[in-house]
């Protein structure tokens, strides 16, 4: 195929303004891959493109998404639109032309390689999260009381057959007041898991590694007068904490933690038919051991309650990936 196809162009500038579709896309990579002179052409565009975005930004007033709560101990940076899909994978080979063109023109086309996927549970073992708190052992997610349903209150699984529904805020010790340990002063149902990074030191020293966090949240419909989020945590640990973690320090994690972002996304819809797509993510410094995250759904503060009467967890992915360009 000549580098000029209509065909060609067309599917790169759909892949650039975020508008191909998962055909168009494995079609642009297959062309990519076989063809250098379609990459060139890649290249060309998306200089145009950049030229463009940059023109756009003289006279269009940036909007800029708010983060609503949540503290970060490491900047979150913003997103451009096509961050959300996977590249195809022969872009990636153009990172160093793109960047020539990011230097010119000061827009960074986002070029993310994946390197791992750490988790991806659905739950279809059926076996349910332990109820001790945050873990101090790889390999099982552990937090609040729960229980891996099939379909339930008007809300189907997000993927197969079964789904984590969250009961309780009420791992033993939990957020509770000194002054007075009767006083609960967390209302959210929490679960967790400890990820071991070692076997990725040589792609976290090589840099710009980014770990991804996600997971389809949906709530069985409840009274207007209640309101639920949910909140995502990502916590980077060196050796020495990872081997001295239990069950009741989550508190102190974040001091103890190379580097820390806590997100606390959209409200929950009262649609049991809609899951909502929800997560955080953040740069690993090289001399990270280990992984520790979190997903949760919390209450108003106001309710002050600890149960959760239909909120449920599908499909938590945990990622790792890279741009290929080294930070300065």
């Amino acid at each position: 195929m000549s580098h000029s196809s209509p065909e060609l162009t067309d599917l790169i500038h759909a892949f650039l303004d975020s508008r191909a579709t998962d055909a168009e896309m494995d079609r642009l990579n297959n062309l990519l891959l076989a063809d250098p002179a379609a990459r060139e052409e890649y290249v060309r565009l998306a200089d145009v493109h950049s030229c463009l975005a940059v023109d756009e930004q003289l006279w269009v007033q940036p909007v800029r998404e708010s983060v609503n709560g949540g503290q970060t101990r490491e900047p979150v940076r913003s997103k451009p639109s096509m961050l959300g899909r996977p590249l195809p994978a022969a872009v990636v080979g153009l990172a160093v032309g793109l960047l020539c063109a990011s230097l010119a023109f000061g827009y960074v086309v986002p070029l993310f390689l994946h390197l791992a996927t750490l988790v991806n549970e659905n739950f279809e073992s059926g076996a349910p999260p332990l109820s001790t708190g945050m873990p101090s052992r790889t390999g099982a997610w552990s937090g609040d009381s729960s229980e891996v349903v099939g379909p339930t209150q008007g809300v189907t699984p997000h993927s197969g057959e079964r789904m984590l529904r969250l009961l309780r805020a009420d791992y033993p010790g939990k957020s509770r007041q000194e002054v007075d340990p009767s006083r609960r002063v967390s209302y959210v149902a929490d679960q967790w898991r400890l990820i071991d990074l070692r076997p990725y030191k040589s792609e976290l020293v090589a840099g710009n590694v980014i770990a991804r966090l996600s997971a389809a949240i949906n709530a069985a419909e409840f009274p207007v007068s209640e309101a639920y989020r949910c909140s995502f945590s990502i916590y980077v640990l060196d050796a020495e904490t990872a081997e001295n973690l239990t069950p009741d320090n989550p508190p102190g994690l974040i001091d103890a933690s190379l580097a820390a972002v806590h997100a606390t996304n959209a409200s929950l819809d009262r649609d049991p038919r809609t899951w909502q797509i929800e997560g955080c993510e953040l740069h690993v410094p090289a001399d990270a051991s280990h992984l520790m995250v979190r997903v949760g759904v919390m209450h108003a503060f106001e309710q002050r309650r600890e149960d959760f009467p239909g909120h449920f967890i599908d499909d938590l992915k945990l990622t790792l990936d890279s741009t290929g360009i080294a930070r300065p």
